[in-house]
């Protein structure tokens, strides 16, 4: 039975990569978050804009091997994987194809951030691409794309056509009820039109790992088999590159 555990399948964790954690210390403090907070596996994931973050394909292989050696060491049961969110170019395939972009668990999933397009059509473009090559695309956090708020009909559609979502907690668990990231989020879990929730995070402080408040919260409004898929049987699926529940 794995009652409450969840697995983040969205982490900017390994440190000086990004923009997410800064040093080995945030690494750890943000890896023993997540185990005490109830996470049974991580996907680390840090971004693949080489334009912005330079880091080799050998550093990044590097430091995850350390912080999988000190997680086997330090936190019984939970498990790392690797993998990268890609920011959405043209030549994003040819990138995974040649080892310099990682899938999720370097399977089939590749983890796609859309920040930088402006509308409907050039995402849909985009998702044909890595779905023509064989690759099955998990929208990062879609309910902050401005360009994608309010439509629903269209994430149904491309859900339909094998396209995932990932929506990120800290959109659902936001304060201010008028946040437009959040009425999306509601609007997708409302409509059963979310796959995973991940955390995102990026820091020990405001972007934690933390993600047992948010299944809490799902569980409470939108039902326990809902919350078990979105924090556990999916992400699981996606990491063991099986296919997803619906």
């Amino acid at each position: 039975m794995d009652g409450k555990k969840y697995i983040d399948i969205h982490s900017h964790i390994l440190w000086g990569l990004d923009d997410g954690a800064e040093t080995r210390e945030d690494t750890i403090a943000m890896m023993t978050q997540a185990y005490e907070d109830g996470a049974c596996a991580l996907c680390l994931t840090p971004h693949y804009e080489p334009e912005i973050f330079e880091y080799d394909t050998e550093t990044l292989r590097a430091r995850f091997a350390e912080a999988q050696a000190y997680a086997a060491e330090n936190f019984e049961g939970l498990s790392l994987y690797l993998g990268n969110e890609l920011s959405v170019r043209n030549d994003g395939v040819e990138c995974i194809r040649h080892g310099r972009c990682l899938t999720l668990s370097e399977g089939r999933y590749v983890l796609i951030d859309f920040f930088g397009l402006s509308e409907y059509a050039q995402m849909r473009r985009s998702l044909e691409t890595f779905m023509c090559a064989g690759y099955i695309p998990i929208v990062a956090h879609v309910e902050r794309y401005s360009f994608m708020r309010g439509k629903l009909r269209e994430v149904a559609e491309l859900s339909r056509e094998g396209v995932l979502f990932q929506v990120n907690s800290q959109s659902l668990m936001r304060a201010e009820r008028a946040s437009l990231s959040k009425k999306m989020a509601e609007k997708m879990l409302a409509r059963g039109l979310a796959d995973v929730i991940a955390s995102d995070a990026h820091d020990k402080s405001v972007r934690t790992p933390r993600l047992s408040e948010c299944r809490a919260f799902v569980e409470k409004r939108y039902g326990s088999d809902y919350a078990q898929m979105l924090f556990y049987t999916n992400p699981k699926a996606i990491l063991k590159n099986k296919s997803i529940q619906v």
